[in-house]
């Protein structure tokens, strides 16, 4: 599973069964982005998923560029 915060109201998340799991968390219906071949949400759901994850022990990777882009801009 691929997660990664992009600000402060979006996440991006990919893998297998990535909408069924963000279902689970209480996304209520995730946007797929054909372009990026991601599933976007918020970030609080994300973490969630980043939880359950780990619960059930399946690999995440995670990255959280929201703080980065706010230092720059």
């Amino acid at each position: 599973m691929y997660v990664k915060i992009v600000s402060k109201s979006a996440a991006f998340v990919s893998g297998p069964l990535a909408r069924t799991r963000l279902v689970e968390c209480g996304a209520k219906s995730p946007m797929w982005l054909p372009n990026r071949r991601v599933w976007a949400t918020s970030p609080r759901v994300a973490r969630d998923l980043i939880a359950l994850c780990d619960a059930e022990r399946i690999p995440v990777e995670f990255i959280d560029v929201s703080d980065d882009a706010e230092a720059v801009g």
